[in-house]
């Protein structure tokens, strides 16, 4: 189930996904860049998020 958290992330990747995870978790209110990397790996998981992130991730 996506929650208000994970709208607020796909909307930041959807817009720039090479914002680097810790970033993403000050613009979302959630300061570890490993609950971000968890959500996202979820997303994509669900197929929710597809293709490009997959590199996005090993970058960060």
């Amino acid at each position: 189930m996506v929650d208000e958290f994970d709208r607020r992330i796909l909307t930041i990747l959807k817009n720039d996904c090479d914002v680097p995870l810790k970033e993403i978790g000050k613009k979302v209110g959630l300061f570890s860049a490993s609950a971000i990397s968890k959500r996202i790996n979820k997303l994509k998981e669900d197929g929710i998020i597809k293709n490009r992130l997959h590199s996005w991730i090993m970058r960060n």
